[in-house]
């Protein structure tokens, strides 16, 4: 297993892309399960080397708002990760199954991007890219009521992270 819970590493670049593109599947399980809360491990990470992820953080709805259909597996589909480990074995040995996950494809794309490797490592390149924004929208006013409002992020973003508990208790191993 690659990553914090494993012991194995697969540094930044080429070689590590071609490493996850031999997987037929990506475990995205995020460290914060938060409303509207996906990250790079589901979209880079899993649709970018054509894996099938395999997610935990959001809800299921959330994914399903943003993703393409039929694109991901969610633990909360299971009743035990037995039963998980079952459907994967099946999609592994059922090409017919395991390529529905890519049926999407014939109806758009991902584009994705890291923004450190594709603009930069500044760190001062966001606040450039913010300070851009707001010159462009005083020199281009816009009549409208609307206002900017500023969130207070932890208030707006915080109460919706549930506490983290493992979908599967050991005794459903």
């Amino acid at each position: 297993m690659y990553g914090a819970c494993g012991t194995l590493t697969c540094p930044r670049g080429k070689g590590c892309d071609v490493l996850l593109s031999s997987y037929k599947f990506y475990l995205a399980l995020e460290n914060s399960q938060c409303k509207d809360y996906i990250s790079e491990k589901f979209w880079s990470n899993a649709f970018s080397h054509q894996s099938v992820p395999i997610v935990y953080g959001t809800s299921i709805e959330n994914y399903k708002s943003v993703a393409p259909p039929h694109s991901f597996i969610h633990l909360d589909e299971f009743s035990s990760m037995a039963a998980l480990v079952k459907y994967i074995k099946y999609l592994d040995k059922n090409d017919t199954a395991y390529n529905e996950y890519f049926e999407w494809k014939k109806h758009g794309s991902i584009k994705t991007f890291r923004l450190r490797e594709e603009l930069g490592t500044y760190d001062w390149l966001m606040c450039d890219i913010l300070y851009k924004l707001r010159e462009f929208d005083r020199e281009n006013p816009v009549e409208s009521e609307w206002k900017p409002n500023m969130v207070d992020m932890k208030r707006w973003w915080k109460p919706s992270c549930a506490k983290q508990v493992f979908p599967f208790s050991h005794s459903s191993l």
